[in-house]
């Protein structure tokens, strides 16, 4: 076979897996647009069942499938699972082989699997991707990995992919809420962002252009976790308590303040919250016994 026949090839491989890829994407997100827990841009849980809520995981494909096999959607046909912030890998060096990437992929599959019950809130990093909005950690340019790991997976096609990655984060919901009082979203407004958070952000549609100044990117990117930010946000949300991801924690969890939990699902610590729909807390230190470990868990079946 020729050089010339190699590279047609190659290039045929490269328009299938980004054809594939993109009408995944753009599948996912007519499914978050239409989920049907959907109020503007947060999901009403049911009052039954249990809400299974992972924090970052920044590209730890280990771990999202222990999730996945913790989870055990087949078995547990009233149980929901919350993610956020796949993508960015904690470990930058990796994100040159798209790690993160191959992360994004097999949410959305699993949310075509799971319509119902599978569920991606939006965070600032999905938010920073899908803008063009520069994010750097360890000295690196997040997105400039991001996009090289999209450049080596589907090569020139490389602008169609990232534009079916666009409308997934775009169809993203801000927050969840159950009916016994707990908001969950990304982080919390910082006090200046509070002054002026208008609650009609959660429950209009969004526009896509406007998005990276909106109330919802302040919310997201907030990183004030106060026992007074906290109050008063839950005024404005009308919330009980609040549980985030955002905020890095060494043992996969971290009570920022009596409203507020924490949720870290990024590296070996990780942890995720699993909580009966049903059932009223009355703080965030009264959630931990909802602790799940990510990678100590013994077994998928809960």
């Amino acid at each position: 076979m020729g050089v010339s026949s190699e590279r047609k090839i190659g290039r045929r491989k490269d328009y299938q897996s980004a054809l594939d890829v993109v009408r995944l994407f753009l599948k996912a997100a007519e499914l978050n647009y239409t989920d049907p827990l959907r109020f503007g841009n947060i999901l009403n849980l049911p009052g039954s069942g249990d809400v299974m809520i992972t924090g970052d995981l920044h590209g730890n494909m280990g771990n999202f499938k222990r999730i996945v096999e913790i989870a055990n959607l087949e078995r547990n046909p009233r149980r929901h699972v919350l993610f956020q912030e796949v993508i960015h890998s904690a470990n930058v060096a990796q994100e040159g082989v798209a790690v993160s990437f191959e992360v994004l992929n097999a949410l959305a599959r699993l949310k075509t699997q799971y319509p119902a019950r599978v569920h991606m809130i939006i965070a600032n990093h999905d938010i920073a991707q899908a803008c063009e909005h520069f994010i750097v950690k360890g000295g690196s340019i997040l997105n400039m990995t991001f996009e090289a790991g999209l450049r080596e997976i589907y090569g020139d096609l490389k602008p169609e992919v990232k534009a079916g990655y666009a409308q997934l984060v775009f169809s993203m919901p801000a927050a969840a809420r159950t009916k016994t009082g707990i908001f969950i979203s990304h982080s919390l407004p910082d006090p200046k962002a509070l002054e002026t958070f208008d609650y009609k952000a959660l429950t209009t549609p969004m526009d896509p252009a406007k998005l990276l100044a909106s109330p919802i990117a302040s919310m997201v990117w907030g990183r004030d976790l106060s026992q007074q930010v906290a109050e008063r946000f839950a005024q404005i949300v009308q919330a009980r308590l609040f549980v985030i991801g955002h905020t890095p924690c060494d043992t996969g969890y971290r009570i920022a303040n009596s409203l507020t939990l924490i949720i870290d699902t990024k590296d070996e610590n990780g942890r995720l919250l699993l909580l009966p729909l049903n059932r009223k807390f009355e703080s965030a230190r009264a959630m931990l016994p909802c602790l799940v470990p990510v990678m100590g868990y013994p077994g998928a079946g809960l």
